[in-house]
């Protein structure tokens, strides 16, 4: 149910944890500058929705998360932070670890909790995770449809990201969309939603690695949950 002591329904307070966040030194020191900022969860370049004149990640500034954050009287706030181990992402830990050093660094009392996955379930499905965050990848569609259900709606949701009438209202009318340029503008409206009032704390998104002779070329395929090989062929001389 509703809890007026949750300071994550402040939207200071979430605008100062992304502006905590410096994705650039994620991307240097994590992924060896192999990925991209990212800019609202789930959305990424070429996906259904995308912008580039309205989606731009958020700017790296603890000052002004120190700011947000005693203008809204949050200043010493406590949060955790839940992580489980979660296939092909073997980055989790240390995203955690890095997410709760920024944190702590604007005056948030973060700590980080390190779970097994069905406990980290358990705890979101029974929505005992209010006033904190869980941290967790999953990949990008081209069209994400049906997670703006699963995974957005207040009561319908498995996840429950948010409750917000404004989104609920858009899930079904997403569903229902048949016309393709219908149904980006109803992404690209949620998406907005979303960016502008900080509800996710969206982090760098790591790009696909292939290792090849120099002989060879290769085009990569993006699937639902791998990057795989589409083509590949010898160079042509």
């Amino acid at each position: 149910g509703y809890d007026a002591s949750n300071p994550l329904l402040d939207l200071r307070v979430r605008k100062a944890l992304n502006l905590a966040i410096n994705q650039q030194e994620i991307i240097d020191a994590i992924f060896a500058g192999v990925a991209a900022p990212g800019l609202v969860f789930e959305l990424w370049p070429g996906n259904m929705g995308y912008d580039a004149a309205l989606f731009k990640p958020y700017p790296y500034d603890p000052e002004t998360a120190r700011q947000l954050l005693r203008d809204a009287g949050k200043a010493g706030m406590s949060i955790e932070l839940y992580t489980a181990p979660q296939a092909g992402v073997t980055e989790l830990k240390e995203l955690g670890e890095a997410v709760t050093i920024y944190w702590n660094a604007v005056g948030v009392k973060a700590k980080l909790v390190n779970v097994d996955p069905v406990t980290l379930t358990g705890l979101r499905l029974d929505r005992r995770l209010a006033g904190n965050a869980y941290l967790f990848f999953l990949p990008a569609l081209p069209d994400s449809s049906r997670r703006f259900v699963s995974q957005w709606h207040s009561t319908k949701g498995a996840r429950n990201f948010g409750s917000d009438p404004r989104i609920d209202e858009i899930g079904p009318a997403v569903l229902a969309a048949v016309d393709s340029k219908e149904k980006a503008r109803l992404h690209r409206e949620a998406y907005k939603i979303m960016y502008d009032d900080y509800l996710t704390v969206p982090l760098p998104q790591p790009g696909p690695l292939w290792a090849h002779v120099p002989e060879i070329e290769y085009s990569p395929k993006r699937l639902q949950y791998t990057n795989e090989v589409a083509t590949i062929r010898p160079k042509a001389r």
